[in-house]
């Protein structure tokens, strides 16, 4: 729904144009807010996934040079 058709409704239902249009302004500004959050999830789940797989690599490499001080020590 379009902000100018916001206006209309609530002008209908009996506010005044002013009133109409800050409350058509707040909810426009919260859907924007709601855009920045859908982003920032997009990003954090991004940096989440990059961790997951450093730390994987991290702890494949530590099993590898476990692996190999116990080849060591048993021939």
């Amino acid at each position: 729904m379009s902000t100018m058709d916001t206006v209309r409704r609530l002008e209908s239902a009996g506010l005044t144009r002013e009133e109409a249009e800050e409350i058509a302004s707040a909810q426009q500004a919260q859907a924007a807010t709601r855009e920045d959050l859908a982003g920032l999830e997009e990003r954090i789940v991004a940096r989440v996934d990059s961790a997951e797989s450093r730390m994987l690599l991290a702890l494949l490499a530590f099993a590898l040079v476990v692996s190999a001080a116990v080849a060591v020590l048993l021939f």
